[in-house]
């Protein structure tokens, strides 16, 4: 072992890596899982890069994922190896690649690359010239490349340059890759109002000089505002970007025109959409008939949407759009999620008024609809809770941190039964239960 050995240093920081599953080769150090797995000639692989002062804050985080999922990876073999490695002494293209990934398969390198750049979002690392990052992450990278030296009898010409490219005949699995990373935007897209900002994100109204029409511009920060699971701003501008294309052919969610990232930013386009937004409908006094289809519209959607398996989990007002047609159409889908990639702390996320942190999953959704009805019949009750400030949100949880969890109505009258007995039924007998109840009211 060298006098600086990065294994030596993480002892009793990495209990999980033992030494009789490490052996060293040249300026790295192996590390071979107990259940062992065979890899291709070729593929893509996972860089991680450190620097001298970050590189065992990295190694302590990103290692015990990789020994826990039985993850073949090389690190270098000394601190002392990563300073030559990094100046460039071991070659160009190698500079950066404090550690090296050996996914099993194409679902494990998409796992490991969401999982490595959420985990190591506070540090800043040097680039890896031969690869792509990940996201905006400057310490995730990936490439495809050689896995083995020793190559089968059957395998494909193909030669490792160790260059930022991916053969043309290679199926690209990573989303990410496809997006484009512009220096300045588009001259196409002139704003005309900012609608929203706060520290994940902003919305912008937007012209789209080429086709003469109004559009949305969003964007999400890197680091913005990050949640409990390692997501940003930029993660959930990411996540809507991926629900307009998975759900597009619904037509519940705006038409996504473009997506680019600029300066540590990802920007996504999409369709302008004439109508009311629900709240406004809610809070107009001289709108004193409201349709109920309206409500029965909304229901039909939600179903759609469950049916694909996916859930909004932020369902109010603010987010529902009913067009000039009174139909009615989703406009965030920042939260939204497949069910199969639910997690816990997804049940913390809401509008105050319209969500229960006890509710997961489809009842999440039907909790907040649910809420949506209520109001949509006592408007005078939403007018107040809207006059609500952010302050006074901000000061309240300060002195109460379970205080969102109490922003909720008495929903029993509209339900008719108590809503723990109506939240015990079938979602197919929810669902019926709340057609009869908008058709009666």
């Amino acid at each position: 072992m060298e006098k600086d050995s990065l294994f030596d240093l993480l002892s009793g920081k990495v209990t999980e890596m033992k030494p009789e599953m490490i052996y060293e080769e040249g300026i790295w150090s192996h590390y071979l899982p107990s259940i062992g797995y065979e890899l291709p000639n070729y593929g893509f692989k996972i860089h991680i890069s450190a620097t001298l002062e970050n590189v065992i804050d990295i190694a302590e985080i990103i290692f015990p994922i990789l020994i826990d999922k039985n993850i073949k990876f090389k690190f270098i073999k000394s601190i002392t190896h990563l300073g030559f490695l990094n100046m460039g002494n071991y070659g160009y293209s190698q500079m950066g690649k404090m550690c090296t990934i050996y996914p099993k398969d194409i679902k494990d390198l998409l796992s490991l690359l969401d999982i490595c750049y959420k985990k190591t979002k506070k540090f800043a690392s040097i680039a890896i010239p031969s690869d792509f990052p990940y996201m905006c992450s400057s310490v995730v990278y990936y490439r495809y490349g050689e896995l083995k030296t020793e190559k089968d009898d059957n395998d494909i010409e193909f030669v490792d340059l160790r260059k930022k490219f991916i053969p043309d005949n290679i199926e690209i699995p990573i989303d990410d890759y496809y997006i484009p990373r512009l220096e300045t935007v588009a001259k196409k897209y002139m704003p005309l109002k900012c609608l929203r900002v706060r520290g994940k994100s902003s919305v912008y109204l937007a012209i789209d000089i080429d086709k003469n029409s109004m559009c949305i511009i969003k964007r999400g920060n890197f680091l913005g505002e990050i949640n409990l699971d390692g997501e940003d701003g930029l993660d959930k501008v990411y996540n809507e970007y991926v629900i307009l294309k998975e759900l597009k052919k619904l037509k519940l969610f705006p038409d996504l025109y473009d997506v680019f990232y600029k300066d540590k930013s990802l920007f996504i386009v999409e369709e302008f959409i004439e109508g009311e937004i629900l709240t406004n409908i809610f809070l107009n006094k001289e709108i004193q008939n409201i349709n109920k289809i309206i409500l029965m519209d909304i229901l039909k959607a939600l179903k759609q949407v469950h049916l694909e398996g996916y859930l909004l989990n932020d369902l109010s007002p603010d987010n529902i759009m009913i067009n000039q047609n009174r139909f009615a159409r989703f406009i965030d889908g920042e939260y939204s999620v497949h069910e199969e990639k639910y997690t816990n702390v997804m049940n913390l996320v809401g509008t105050p008024g319209f969500s229960k942190s006890k509710y997961s999953l489809k009842d999440k959704d039907l909790y907040s609809f649910i809420c949506i009805c209520y109001f949509f019949f006592n408007r005078k009750h939403y007018s107040d809770l809207r006059e609500e400030t952010k302050e006074d949100f901000i000061k309240k949880v300060d002195e109460n941190p379970r205080f969102l969890e109490n922003v909720h109505v008495d929903l029993s009258s509209l339900l008719g039964m108590y809503e723990e007995e109506f939240f015990e039924k079938s979602y197919e007998t929810k669902i019926e239960i709340l057609e009869q109840i908008i058709m009666k009211c």
